[in-house]
C-alpha cells in the first residue's frame, strides 16, 4: 500500500492443463537435456513472469492499437511499476513429471535426422499450479476501465486462450484458469483495512468470480480483426500403432511400449503428442508444394527460409525465427476402448536363414482405438485451410502412417474431422459469407460439421457445405496459378 493504493483485487484459483507444461531452466542432466525450473528448495517452479508475460501478450494481440498506453499504465513501463502482480506458482509434487522425447525427420531417408534428437522434462496435466494475482487502484486510476481489461485477460485465460511454455505449436502449454475466489479489498475504508492487517485475507470477505465479473461489459472495447480456426478431429487405429515411450507406467518390461501420461491422478493413459501429428502434417503439406512444383524449403537445413507457405505457416528457426500459426493439440483417447497386445520380433541371419543370437525383442502395441484432437489455426488464409485439408484427405484414406515401425507395417490409421469452428474479433471477409456466429464470451463463432463421405477418387461433403469447399478450391487454385506466375518471371529473369 505504499504507492497510494486505495482498493485492491486479489484472484486465488488455480492453472489446469490440458497438455504437458515445459517451462525451461537452462539446464540440463543425465536424464534429459532440458530440465524443468525449479526453486531453491527443489520445487517445480512457475514462475510470475511466465504467467504475467503470456497473458501481457494476449491482451495486445487482441486490444486495438489505442490501448497500448493504458496496458503501460496497468502493467508497468520503464521507471514505472506495475499494478497488477502475478505471484510465483510452486508445485510441490516431484512425481509430477516426465521425460518428453522429440526428433527431428530427415527428408529425404525420412528417418531420424542426425543430431536432432532432444527431449524435456515436463509436468503432466493431472497436476495444476496454484494461482494468485493481485491488481491495486490508487486515486487517479480509472478503475472501471483497468478492471474491464484484467478481465478480459482473465475471461480469456479461464476460456483456454492463453498458453504457457515452450513447445505450444507442437502441443504443449494448453491450459484454462479455474478462479475459486476474489477479494476485493478497500483501505479507505478501516473496517476492511485492519482486519487485513491482522489477519491478511483471511480477515475479509470472499466473492465469487461470477458475482464480481457479472456487471462488467467488454463491448465497449476496440478489439483486433483476428480469426482462429479450430478443427477438431479423431484418430481411428486400423493398423498396430506405437508411438515409442519410456515404460515408466508399464508393469513388466518390454524394448519398445506406448508413451503414457497422468491425464488424470488415477491412472496413466495412451496418448499422441502433438509433435508427432505436426511433423507428418509439415511433411506431407511440403511433399504437395513440391509435387505442384513450387518452391518449398526442408526445415532440417539451415532452420527453413522464412519465405515459402510453409515456413509462414508451420514457423521456422533460422535467422531471426519466427513461430508458427498452427497448433497441434495433444490427443487423448475417446469413450472407446484402447486395446494392447504383445508382438514378439527376432533378427534373421542373412546366411543361415535362422534366427540371429541376442535379436529377439518384443513390442507392446495398441491394436484398435480412437483418440481425439484438435488443430489451431490462426489468421488463416483460405488456401491455407485448403492445404491443410488436402493433407487430412491423405489422413482420411490412411496415406499418411505415423509412429513406430512403419515398415513393419504399423502406424496405418484414419483421420476424421467431427467439425471446424470460425472463431473471430473484430470484423473479417474471410468467413462473412459462410453462417451466422454466436456470441462466446468476446468472440464468435460459427460451427461447421464437416463429414467426409471418402473413398479411392476423393472426397464428397453434404450440400449444405459445397459453397464453402468451392470457395477454398477457388483461393487454392488462384494461389497456385500467382506462384506459377512468380516462378515463371524469376526464370525468366534468370
Amino acid at each position: 500500500m505504499g504507492r497510494g493504493n486505495l482498493k485492491r483485487d486479489v484472484f486465488i484459483g488455480n492453472i489446469c492443463f490440458d497438455t504437458p507444461l515445459h517451462i525451461g531452466s537452462g539446464e540440463e542432466s543425465i536424464q534429459t537435456d532440458a530440465l524443468f525450473l525449479r526453486d531453491t528448495e527443489g520445487n517445480l517452479l512457475l514462475p510470475g513472469t511466465s504467467i504475467a508475460g503470456a497473458f501481457l501478450s494476449h491482451l495486445k494481440k487482441i486490444l486495438d492499437n489505442s490501448y497500448s498506453g493504458l496496458l503501460e499504465e496497468i502493467f508497468g513501463r520503464e521507471k514505472k511499476a506495475s499494478k497488477v502482480i502475478f505471484e510465483d506458482s510452486v508445485l510441490k509434487n516431484e512425481n509430477s513429471t516426465i521425460i518428453r522425447d522429440g526428433v527431428g525427420i530427415n527428408r529425404e531417408t525420412l528417418t531420424a535426422q542426425d543430431k536432432a534428437k532432444y527431449d524435456r522434462e515436463v509436468v503432466q496435466p493431472a497436476f495444476c499450479f496454484p494461482f494468485q494475482m493481485s491488481v491495486d487502484y490508487t486515486f487517479n486510476d480509472n478503475q472501471n476501465e483497468i478492471r474491464k481489461i484484467i478481465l478480459l485477460g482473465l475471461e480469456e485465460f479461464c476460456n483456454g486462450h492463453i498458453l504457457l511454455g515452450g513447445n505450444k505449436t507442437r502441443g504443449e502449454g494448453f491450459c484454462h484458469l479455474n478462479i475459486e475466489k476474489v477479494y476485493s479489498l478497500d483501505f479507505s475504508n478501516l473496517e476492511c483495512l485492519i482486519p487485513f492487517l491482522k489477519n491478511g485475507l483471511n480477515g475479509v470477505g470472499i466473492l465469487t468470480y461470477e458475482d464480481y465479473k457479472k456487471d462488467v461489459s467488454f463491448t465497449s472495447l476496440k478489439l483486433n480483426s483476428i480469426i482462429r480456426l479450430e478443427i477438431n478431429y479423431e484418430i481411428l487405429l486400423k493398423e498396430p500403432f506405437v508411438i515409442k515411450g519410456r515404460g515408466e507406467f508399464e508393469k513388466e518390461e518390454f524394448d519398445t511400449s506406448p508413451i503414457k501420461i497422468l491425464k488424470n491422478l488415477n491412472s496413466a493413459v495412451s496418448y499422441i503428442p502433438g509433435t508427432s501429428i505436426k511433423g507428418p502434417f509439415r511433411f506431407r503439406a511440403e511433399q504437395i508444394l513440391n509435387t505442384l512444383g513450387l518452391d518449398c524449403c526442408d526445415p532440417t537445413k539451415n532452420g527453413g527460409c522464412g519465405k515459402c507457405l510453409i515456413c509462414n505457416l508451420f514457423g521456422f528457426s533460422s535467422k531471426e525465427g519466427q513461430i508458427g500459426r498452427i497448433y497441434f493439440k495433444d490427443l487423448y483417447p475417446s469413450n472407446k476402448e484402447l486395446n494392447e497386445k504383445k508382438f514378439d520380433f527376432v533378427a534373421i541371419n542373412r546366411f543361415t536363414g535362422g534366427a540371429l543370437p541376442k535379436a529377439k525383442f518384443n513390442a507392446k502395441v495398441l491394436t484398435s482405438g480412437c483418440f481425439e484432437g484438435k488443430i489451431i489455426i490462426e489468421n488463416p488464409k483460405e488456401y491455407e485451410i485448403a492445404l491443410i485439408l488436402q493433407v487430412f484427405k491423405d489422413l482420411y484414406l490412411s496415406d499418411l502412417p505415423i509412429g513406430y515401425g512403419k515398415n513393419k507395417g504399423f502406424g496405418r490409421i484414419q483421420g476424421i474431422i467431427k467439425n471446424m469452428k470460425f472463431m473471430k474479433l473484430g470484423k473479417d471477409e474471410i468467413i462473412k459469407k459462410y453462417g451466422k456466429f454466436k456470441e462466446e464470451g468476446v468472440w464468435k463463432s460459427y460451427n461447421i460439421d464437416l463429414k467426409f463421405k471418402g473413398n479411392e477418387k476423393g472426397l464428397d461433403v453434404d450440400g449444405n457445405l459445397k459453397e464453402f469447399i468451392k470457395c477454398l478450391d477457388k483461393e487454392w487454385k488462384n494461389y497456385l496459378r500467382s506462384q506459377n506466375e512468380d516462378l515463371s518471371l524469376c526464370r525468366e529473369n534468370e
